[in-house]
């Protein structure tokens, strides 16, 4: 687990290599993956508890915890 405060590279093992996570300016993202499609890079920064990145072929997933107000996305009657 890391904090969102700095900024900071993390590279993380996994069966196709290693996938890289950036974390900086409050926010992670997957920076680079050897996977083939790259999914993971394409889903952009996330920086809210409950957001998460997935790399499913190198079996990486990334997630942020934490507390915070839930927020309403929409509503439906």
């Amino acid at each position: 687990m890391f904090p969102l405060e700095g900024a900071r590279r993390v590279s993380v093992p996994g069966p196709l290599g290693d996938t890289v996570v950036e974390i900086a300016e409050g926010s992670a993202r997957v920076l680079s993956s050897p996977c083939a499609e790259k999914t993971c890079v394409k889903s952009g920064r996330i920086s809210r508890p409950g957001q998460w990145i997935a790399c499913l072929p190198n079996r990486v997933f990334v997630e942020i915890r934490g507390r915070s107000r839930e927020q309403v996305d929409a509503f439906s009657y």
